[in-house]
C-alpha cells in the first residue's frame, strides 16, 4: 500500500509541474545613450553586437537623455525618455539595464556577456504574444498575455513601447558624428507608468489593443512594437516580447568535438518560433573549413539539405 501511495505522489507531481509549465525567457536591454556624447558610439556599438549576436534571446531598446547636449530622438519626446531616465535613477551617460538591473556602461561585449548570462536560462510564468500592422497612418498593435502558472504576482505592470529599428542619416544628427542608431525608442502606448495587471493565474488570458499615429520623422518600415512586464518594486522585468520575427535555437549538444576518420556523427538542434504568425527562414551552413571529402548535410523537418543549398522553409 505504501508503494501504491508512493506512485500515486510521484503522478501528481508529475502533472502539478506540466499544469505549471514556463517559457523561455527574454532578455530585455534597455540603454541610455546620447547622439552628441563622444564616447558612446563604442558602447552603442558593443550592445548592438552583442543584440545581433543573440537575437532570439535578447530585445534592445534605447533611450536617449537631455545631456551632455539634447539630441534629436530626445527632443522629439523629452518627458517619456526622461521618465525612464528617473525610474532607473540614471545619472551616468551609457548605462544600460539587463531586465530591469542597472548594469553600468557596455566597456566590452565581454562584460554584457557575462552580465546576462544568467538571465538567457530563466523562465517566465507569463507569455507575450505581441503582433503590429499599420493601418493608413497609425500603428496598431495588439498584445496578448497567458497565465502559465498559479503564482504570478499581483503588482505587476506591463509597458508597451514603439521602437525605430534601425536609422540611417545621410548627415550625422549629433556631434559625435554617428550616421545610424538601432532600436531607438519612440513612444509609450501604454503610459510610461505602465498598466497595472492585477490579479492573474494559471490558464488567465489578458489582451491589450493600442494604437498609436505615426510621427512624420519617424520611418515607419522601421518601426516594431516591443512589450515588458515589469515589477515597479524591485525594477525586475518579468518577461519581453517584441513584434518583429524572433527565433530561438536550443540545442543540447556539445559544441565541438573531435571525430575519428570515417565517423559519422549527428547532432540535434531546435528552432522555436516565438511569434504567432509563420516567419520564413534561410537554412545554411559554413562549410568554409570543411577538410576534403568530408560530407555534411542538414536534415529537417522538410527535407534534406546538402552543403551548397540556400532553401527557404516556413
Amino acid at each position: 500500500m505504501k508503494s501504491n501511495i508512493k506512485y500515486i505522489w510521484i503522478l501528481l507531481l508529475i502533472a502539478s509541474q506540466i499544469l505549471n509549465a514556463q517559457t523561455q525567457k527574454m532578455v530585455l536591454i534597455e540603454e541610455f545613450t546620447n547622439a552628441n556624447c563622444n564616447s558612446c558610439p563604442s558602447n552603442d556599438a558593443n550592445i548592438n553586437k552583442f543584440v545581433l549576436s543573440n537575437w532570439g534571446n535578447v530585445i534592445s531598446l534605447q533611450y536617449h537623455t537631455w545631456w551632455p547636449i539634447a539630441d534629436p530622438f530626445y527632443s522629439i519626446n523629452p518627458n517619456e525618455n526622461s521618465s525612464r531616465v528617473n525610474y532607473y535613477g540614471i545619472s551616468t551617460i551609457q548605462n544600460y539595464a539587463v531586465d530591469g538591473l542597472v548594469k553600468g556602461a557596455a566597456t566590452n561585449p565581454y562584460l554584457l556577456t557575462t552580465q546576462t548570462l544568467d538571465r538567457f536560462f530563466l523562465q517566465s510564468p507569463i507569455k507575450i504574444n505581441i503582433n503590429s500592422s499599420i493601418t493608413g497612418n497609425n500603428v496598431d498593435v495588439n498584445v496578448e498575455l497567458l497565465g502559465l502558472t498559479s503564482n504570478i504576482p499581483s503588482n505587476l505592470k506591463l509597458r508597451v513601447a514603439l521602437i525605430e529599428r534601425k536609422r540611417i542619416y545621410q548627415t550625422a544628427p549629433g556631434t559625435n558624428n554617428v550616421k545610424e542608431f538601432n532600436n531607438i525608442f519612440r513612444k509609450f502606448l501604454t503610459d510610461t507608468t505602465g498598466t497595472n495587471l492585477g490579479d492573474f493565474s494559471l490558464n488567465d488570458v489578458k489582451l491589450f489593443n493600442l494604437s498609436q499615429q505615426i510621427i512624420s520623422s519617424w520611418e515607419s518600415n522601421e518601426l516594431a512594437a516591443v512589450a515588458w512586464i515589469q515589477d515597479d518594486e524591485t525594477k525586475e522585468v518579468i518577461q519581453s516580447a517584441i513584434s518583429t520575427p524572433t527565433i530561438n535555437l536550443k540545442t543540447s549538444e556539445k559544441l565541438a568535438e573531435f571525430l575519428s576518420k570515417n565517423q559519422s556523427v549527428t547532432k540535434t538542434y531546435s528552432l522555436t518560433n516565438y511569434n504567432s504568425s509563420p516567419i520564413q527562414l534561410r537554412l545554411m551552413f559554413d562549410t568554409l573549413n570543411l577538410p576534403t571529402n568530408w560530407d555534411l548535410k542538414l536534415s529537417t523537418d522538410l527535407g534534406v539539405f546538402d552543403s551548397v543549398d540556400r532553401k527557404s522553409v516556413v
